[in-house]
């Protein structure tokens, strides 16, 4: 169903741009590594991130920025930098992947 979900959105995205309203642009985040010790690394928050700017990067003229496992101040200095090169026409994609975790059964 994800895969059919993701299929359809590509879709769509691709046939609003391809009838030339817009260019794509997309910033793509994974976090899949921690310092601390105590939290699980994250391999398949890569691989989601990393699919699907693979499926993205079929689009023609996509232009895509990938985050990998940036600190606080990358991510801002980044998303300000991102977000300072589209125009009101172009179409954005903003993809976070990253999980939760619990602490005592809280998120």
């Amino acid at each position: 169903m994800r895969k059919l979900i993701a299929f359809m959105t590509l879709f769509g995205v691709f046939m609003f741009a391809f009838v030339g309203f817009s260019t794509i642009k997309s910033l793509v985040i994974y976090e899949s590594s921690y310092d601390d010790a105590s939290i699980l690394q994250l391999p398949l928050a890569k691989k989601d991130a990393l699919n699907l700017k693979e499926a993205l990067s079929k689009i023609p003229d996509s232009q895509i920025t990938l985050l990998e496992n940036p600190t606080a101040g990358e991510f801002i200095r980044e998303f300000k930098k991102w977000i300072n090169s589209t125009s009101a026409q172009d179409t954005l994609i903003v993809y976070y992947a990253d999980y939760g975790i619990s602490k005592d059964g809280k998120f």
